[in-house]
């Protein structure tokens, strides 16, 4: 596959919503009552874009049509990209969160340790590493997603079932949730790739259309829509709004986004952890209300962007840890 440079700034920019959205767990400082309000907003959009992107480049890079003989193998690379890396990272973050929580602050620290290895994967709702749940997510789609090219699935056949997917009621354990709500936008990646000739310049050439409709859905957020409704409409209108953006001329030269694009995975990883441990400094240190916590969540944000892309860095020289986190 060609490099796309587009593609690297689109998940720069959905990484940095994923950290904004992970600077707290759950609520406000008091004082801060808008970063609420702009977590909700970024939510409704941010991981089917996430997701969406994933779809593209699943499809762009031809893997969904691996053959019988190649899949065994295929399998294999998935599970020690994506699914090693969920289960060490989840370990890691409910055992780090159950031993920490002793000593500092720890955002939904388990109650007892065996309780948060088994919402790992059953109560993932209350799942103290929630916050890699896309990892597990996309495995399960690069793993099915082969199988059922082969059996007669195609793209626009996929677009429909992702639909009713959406529509239908799962059960969280083992994510089946999250896993029938995103894969339309898993979906809706892969028919755009098939057809990028056709789709992607009408997201250039509409771009101010797109980027309209976009921002007006996100008005969404001060209405009574339920939250699925709103991850329906604000994820399906954030993609040709976004994937267009970073194809525009504005963003031809930018380096910051392309930068954290190639480290996104590093990020996503990281990023919880990052955060977890300066905030739990900063409370020792600092009160945590009004503009000093505006100053903490803008601390947060940086350092759960940058550090993680410095960890990515240094991962380079351990190649076993490399083969995990990049």
């Amino acid at each position: 596959m060609p490099h796309r440079t587009d593609i690297d700034r689109a998940k720069g920019l959905a990484i940095l919503l994923v950290v904004f959205g992970h600077l707290m767990a759950r609520g406000y400082p008091a004082g801060n009552a808008w970063y609420d309000q702009a977590k909700d907003i970024v939510y409704s959009f941010h991981m089917p874009f996430f997701m969406y992107l994933s779809g593209y480049v699943f499809a762009l890079t031809g893997k969904h049509r691996i053959g019988v003989h190649a899949y065994p193998k295929y399998l294999r690379e998935r599970a020690v990209r994506l699914l090693v890396p969920f289960v060490l990272f989840g370990l890691l973050i409910v055992v780090g969160k159950y031993l920490s929580h002793f000593f500092i602050y720890v955002d939904d620290p388990p109650r007892r340790l065996s309780q948060g290895i088994g919402e790992l994967v059953i109560d993932t709702r209350r799942s103290p590493a929630l916050s890699i749940w896309y990892v597990y997510v996309l495995f399960i789609y690069s793993a099915l997603m082969p199988l059922l090219w082969r059996a007669g699935l195609r793209w626009s056949f996929a677009l429909p079932a992702g639909l009713l997917l959406f529509a239908a009621p799962a059960t969280d354990v083992l994510y089946l949730d999250r896993t029938a709500n995103y894969f339309l936008f898993f979906a809706i990646g892969g028919a755009v790739a098939a057809n990028s000739a056709t789709i992607e310049p009408w997201f250039r050439r509409a771009l101010p259309l797109w980027l309209g409709l976009f921002a007006l859905t996100l008005f969404s957020e001060w209405t009574d829509l339920p939250a699925q409704a709103r991850l329906l409409i604000c994820g399906i209108a954030a993609i040709p709004a976004l994937h267009g953006l970073v194809q525009s001329p504005l963003f031809a030269r930018e380096r910051v986004l392309l930068a954290l694009g190639g480290s996104a995975f590093t990020i996503y990883l990281l990023n919880t952890i990052v955060i977890g441990l300066v905030k739990a400094g900063y409370l020792k240190l600092a009160p945590f209300h009004g503009g000093a916590a505006t100053f903490a969540l803008a601390l947060f944000f940086v350092a759960g962007t940058i550090v993680p892309m410095l960890v990515g860095r240094l991962a380079e020289r351990v190649p076993a840890v490399r083969r995990i986190i990049r």
